[in-house]
């Protein structure tokens, strides 16, 4: 053997070692991100299970992002027997079922903003283009007085319930504000 030999034997030791550790390096990254998506699925699952038990207060609550909110609001009217959520075109309104009624489900979870008529203006324009009659307004904010005379005037062909997340709690009997023309 020659020293041109028993460098390139030596080399090639030494790249199957350097080789051997990259592929070590990324073989524990790999696993570091399994389980972190592992963690990331059971936190999910806990927090769906959390939402699924109530077991939540109302500052949880207004902490919720836009998604978690829908999902909160469609588990609290499933318990009510509330059936069959669909979100359409990715609009913010969900819609539903209870008995053979269709209801839209418009979920507000902005605590500093106050509902307005003319946010239930554009809930009805929805509600007539979807040919649905029914609607419910799941809130943690407040219901202005113009709103509530507007719910008032409705025909009566349409009915909107407003709930508000306070009232939906556990510890709560669970209210509803039925406003309608009478």
């Amino acid at each position: 053997m020659n020293f041109f030999d028993i460098f390139l034997e030596s080399l090639f030791k030494f790249i199957n070692y350097i080789l051997f550790f990259i592929l070590a390096i990324l073989c524990v990254k790999l696993i570091l991100k399994i389980y972190k998506l592992i963690n990331y699925y059971l936190q999910k699952k806990k927090q769906i299970y959390t939402f699924q038990e109530f077991n939540m207060n109302l500052n949880l609550i207004n902490e919720l992002s836009i998604e978690e909110f829908k999902l909160w609001c469609i588990l609290t009217l499933n318990k009510k027997g509330y059936l069959n959520f669909t979100n359409e075109d990715s609009s913010p309104y969900l819609t539903c079922k209870k008995s053979n009624d269709n209801f839209l489900v418009h979920c507000s979870n902005d605590k500093n903003k106050v509902i307005t008529e003319h946010t239930l203006q554009s809930i009805l324009g929805f509600m007539i283009s979807k040919n649905i009659y029914n609607c419910i307004l799941v809130c943690n904010s407040t219901v202005s007085e113009s709103a509530i005379n507007f719910i008032k005037t409705l025909p009566d062909a349409y009915k909107l319930e407003t709930f508000n997340c306070k009232d939906l709690m556990p510890k709560h009997s669970p209210t509803t504000m039925i406003l309608q023309n009478s």
